[in-house]
């Protein structure tokens, strides 16, 4: 099956027609720029206060007339870095790997997959 977004796509084309296609395309759309904006808004506000309360570097917690500028660059610059390397990772190929259930269909444990050598093997 195709990515979530594309599956959303193909869902609504065939619910709806193009316009459906087109109205959840603008409904994420608005949905993503809300979430980011209010991150953007909220999260330098948080470094700031834990800056205040001695668990960050006192630098994040200046404000700048009603602002904390220090704690804004801070975010866009760890924004930036996630954009960047999730762009990196997708470029080479690179993959997580999840981890997988312990013992048979049943068992809700979860374990990490296993790394397996030649030598582990005999060979």
């Amino acid at each position: 099956m195709l990515g979530v977004a594309e599956s959303a796509a193909v869902a609504a084309r065939a619910l709806g027609g193009p316009r459906a296609e087109q109205a959840l395309g603008g409904l994420i759309a608005l949905a993503l720029f809300t979430s980011a904006s209010s991150m953007l808004l909220s999260g330098p506000r948080v470094y700031a206060r834990m800056a205040c309360d001695g668990v960050l570097p006192a630098a994040l917690g200046r404000l700048h007339g009603d602002h904390p500028r220090i704690a804004i660059l801070a975010q866009a610059a760890l924004s930036l870095i996630v954009i960047w390397v999730a762009g990196l990772r997708e470029a080479f190929g690179i993959r997580w790997r999840h981890a997988e259930p312990v013992g048979g269909r049943g068992d809700r444990g979860m374990a990490p997959r296993r790394m397996h050598s030649a030598a582990s093997h005999g060979e």
